[in-house]
């Protein structure tokens, strides 16, 4: 991320914030990214979300967009904050890929 861009440059590109203005979306992001952007830090909420669930999904692109998805499960509380923008979780063995 480049010093003083909000977070959302992650997410919306040039290319997303043309389609956004194109559909008519643009401004309301805008107003969000004035406000300082997306959350990048775990705050207590989240933490204790996080300590009460048994399930989540992992997703990641690749620098040509092509996504992957994939399911973490465990007993509750195993994704853990580890720091204020890092979480951590256990790998449980599963389906072998």
């Amino acid at each position: 991320m480049i010093a003083n861009s909000p977070a959302s440059d992650i997410a919306f590109t040039p290319t997303v914030k043309a389609l956004q203005e194109a559909r008519g979306s643009r401004d309301s992001y805008a107003q969000l990214e004035k406000q300082g952007g997306f959350r990048t830090e775990i705050d207590e909420g989240f933490e204790e979300f996080i300590a009460g669930i048994d399930t989540a999904y992992l997703a990641t692109a690749n620098a040509q967009g092509q996504p992957y998805a994939q399911h973490r499960g465990g007993p509750k509380g195993f994704i853990r904050r580890v720091g204020p923008r890092t979480l951590a979780f256990a790998e449980y063995a599963g389906n072998q890929q």
